[in-house]
């Protein structure tokens, strides 16, 4: 893996032989092209120094970054407050932690603005340094699944993606590494809402955040979620749980689905008794009308995006005429949720996702998560098609 950025090159390798080859490789190639290289800055041994931070064997740290105390102005405190921002995913520097510091930004908005450390944002500086000196983030392993676990109390929800090493334990082996592997820390915006935000929200809002940036780190999901849920009586039991799932929409959305990319899939409905009964704009109602009969929709519920397209029946035929075109838009996916319906139960139908190796899964009506995603899904298109289309 060669990653570039302006004029810093990070390679990688899964051992140290490719690792060497590829540099030479890589090395020859830049002078072939012209390029002239100090041999001093390159990295051939650890710790190695790529955008800010410090690569070691094992463990990752931001580089050296001098905290400025003498705050004296806004632009001070928002230069400040962006660095803390940059290196807290590797720190655990909680927003409840911070909150001095950010409190700072309120206030007059111009760049002469006055500023002053308070004792509370004096306080949190010092945490700041000690966290800076004494935590660390971990490299991971790629034989072993991501986890995520959800941390804090409110409304100072925060989580950590990790991974944990089974270690084998010696007492002869003093340096024996720890079993737990913390990739990074993930954190909700310091700005809080306006409105009334339930818990089971900031738990959503956290989950949909960690997912997103594990896909950006490694390309897949977490193997399991770790989510706090408070316990009268010592146990919950799945009625609780799935309760809880379907009253909170936004956690339906969250905890949908665990392959790299999913699809819920399915024909909404008649186009004129449902989609288009809502469009107010006659003349848009007729032509649509007019041309399909149905909308087949499929959501990736990993990323939310929705690919919709109107045909002119529901047989098994018209909906892999919707998927193919989906598959162009969305990826092809590893599994695919349906209902039970004829349309989807077909031979043709399970032959036709076998062929683009795509798992079937079904069951949407009894499923409140699937449901809720097709409804909501089903909403939007009545918004989309009312208010963005005109004749």
């Amino acid at each position: 893996m060669i990653l570039h950025y302006m004029d810093d090159v990070l390679m990688c390798a899964p051992n140290d032989d490719l690792l060497s080859h590829t540099l030479d490789l890589t090395i020859d190639s830049l002078v072939a092209a012209g390029f002239e290289l100090q041999e001093e800055k390159i990295q051939r041994m650890p710790p190695w120094k790529y955008q800010g931070l410090e690569i070691g064997k094992q463990t990752i740290v931001p580089q050296k970054l001098v905290v400025k105390n003498n705050i004296k102005s806004l632009p001070d405190v928002q230069q400040l407050c962006g660095s803390l921002n940059w290196v807290r995913s590797w720190l655990d520097l909680i927003t409840e932690d911070l909150e001095p510091l950010f409190n700072l930004l309120k206030g007059g908005e111009e760049l002469s603005s006055p500023r002053t450390l308070t004792q509370e944002s004096q306080a949190a500086l010092e945490k700041v340094q000690d966290c800076m000196a004494t935590r660390q983030a971990n490299r991971c392993k790629s034989d072993l699944p991501f986890k995520f676990i959800i941390l804090g109390k409110l409304p100072h929800f925060h989580g950590m993606i990790f991974q944990w090493e089974n270690v084998e334990k010696s007492k002869k082996d003093k340096d024996c590494r720890a079993p737990l592997l913390i990739i990074e820390w993930v954190f909700l915006s310091h700005h809080r809402s306006k409105r009334m935000t339930r818990p089971q929200e900031l738990v959503a809002e956290l989950i949909q955040k960690a997912r997103t940036r594990i896909r950006d780190l490694a390309g897949c999901d977490f193997e399991c979620l770790h989510i706090p849920i408070e316990i009268n009586s010592g146990q919950i039991k799945k009625a609780v749980l799935e309760h809880l799932i379907h009253e909170n929409e936004a956690l339906q959305f969250a905890l949908d689905s665990y392959t790299d990319s999913a699809y819920v899939a399915g024909v909404v409905s008649r186009a004129e008794q449902a989609v288009l009964s809502d469009v107010s704009n006659a003349a848009l109602f007729n032509l649509l009308s007019e041309l399909a009969k149905y909308v087949h929709v499929s959501v990736d519920t990993l990323s939310g995006a929705v690919y919709a397209s109107a045909h002119t029946g529901e047989k098994s035929s018209d909906a892999m005429k919707h998927l193919i075109q989906a598959f162009s838009f969305l990826g092809i996916p590893k599994s695919i949720k349906t209902d039970n319906g004829p349309t989807y139960t077909s031979k043709e139908f399970r032959s036709f996702l076998q062929q683009w190796g795509a798992e079937h899964k079904t069951g949407i009506p009894y499923s409140p998560r699937g449901q809720a995603i097709m409804e909501r899904t089903h909403q939007n298109l009545k918004r989309v098609l009312s208010n963005n289309i005109s004749l």
